[in-house]
């Protein structure tokens, strides 16, 4: 938008009655320049903290080759056929008998039977709100 913006004043301001758009702009591109930099900076600062929290599930053939199983299978777009082949593919390479949790907002697609079935045999629980989540994950971090 910012770009956009200054290439249409600077057009502008090559009409005589339009001369002075510049200098009335300039408030708003600068405010349009920070903003993008603003926001920039929060992505990165997120960016940053899920490197450090999180773990990535990397995208292989075999996950996309399951993920088109898991469309048919469980009737899941592609997109939330490749989340479930990637938690899947994940789930079978951690250690058994440790506590597992996937939370998802998307509880239309992933609250079937089947899956929710699927991912306990992995000893994987599912919850569907986020408070859930931080409420179970308190409750299991002091347990012996």
């Amino acid at each position: 938008v910012h770009d956009r913006l200054a290439t249409e004043i600077s057009e502008l301001s090559r009409s005589a009655p339009y001369s002075d758009i510049t200098n009335t702009a300039q408030p708003i591109i600068t405010i349009l320049s920070q903003s993008a930099d603003d926001e920039k900076g929060r992505l990165d600062h997120t960016l940053h903290r899920l490197t450090k929290l999180a773990r990535m599930f990397p995208l292989t053939n075999d996950v996309l080759a399951v993920s088109l199983t898991y469309q048919t299978q469980f009737h899941l777009s592609p997109q939330d056929a490749i989340v479930l082949a990637s938690i899947m593919a994940d789930l079978e390479s951690v250690e058994q008998g440790l506590e597992k949790l996937f939370v998802t907002q998307n509880k239309s697609d992933f609250f079937d039977p089947d899956i929710l079935e699927l991912m306990s045999a992995y000893g994987c629980k599912v919850l569907f709100r986020f408070d859930n989540a931080v409420g179970y994950v308190r409750s299991r971090r002091f347990r012996g």
